[in-house]
């Protein structure tokens, strides 16, 4: 039975990418990044979008702490991390550095009574969030549009980004180029010599 964080450790991973923590210099979550689908028409009005994410936020009912009372892991000694040496043979050692089980890398344990029952101890809750990204008239497919500090939160640590990406859908009618949009058509030889008039929409 874990004794500290709840598995804080693999959260952890999710934000930082691996490669374990550094207590010293406070630290940033990742980036998340996200597609926007958008229509010819959308582009060339503009318009606001809205898109659902979903993104970690530091727990309101233990503002982040997992609980009360907690004190300092004896096994680490507030580290978060554990090096163990082992012996394979005669004149042969290996060192590995890994994140603390018995505190599941948090430094602290929260006695049984006191852990927040909201966020487990993990300090960090899953929650439903709504960006509106106001759409520049004319965006080139691609167009990237950064919200800072919208990524995940965590305890002592700087919120990344939220970069989302204008992806154009295809049309079925017209072609983008550039700031133009054309089409391909085909008509009669008798239309070519006489003219038309054809409603495309």
């Amino acid at each position: 039975m874990s004794h500290g964080g709840g598995g804080m450790g693999d959260v952890f991973d999710m934000f930082m990418g691996g490669g374990g923590r550094q207590r010293q210099q406070k630290k940033r979550t990742k980036d998340q990044a996200y597609e926007l689908q958008v229509t010819l028409e959308e582009i060339f009005a503009g318009k606001t979008k809205k898109l659902s994410i979903e993104r970690y936020k530091i727990c309101k009912v233990c503002k982040g702490m997992g609980g009360e009372g907690a004190c300092t892991c004896d096994q680490c000694k507030g580290k978060g991390m554990v090096t163990r040496i082992v012996q394979l043979g005669p004149g042969m050692i290996t060192q590995t550095t890994n994140h603390c089980d018995k505190c599941s890398g948090e430094g602290t344990i929260i006695p049984e009574g006191k852990r927040c029952k909201t966020c487990k101890t993990q300090k960090i809750v899953k929650e439903k969030d709504v960006i509106e990204v106001n759409l520049d008239k004319g965006a080139p497919n691609g167009k990237k549009y950064t919200f800072a500090g919208m990524s995940d939160e965590y305890p002592e640590h700087e919120a990344g980004d939220i970069v989302i990406t204008v992806k154009e859908k295809e049309h079925k009618l017209f072609k983008r180029k550039q700031a133009d949009i054309a089409m391909t058509l085909k008509i009669t030889l008798l239309e070519a010599l006489v003219g038309f008039e054809k409603e495309f929409l």
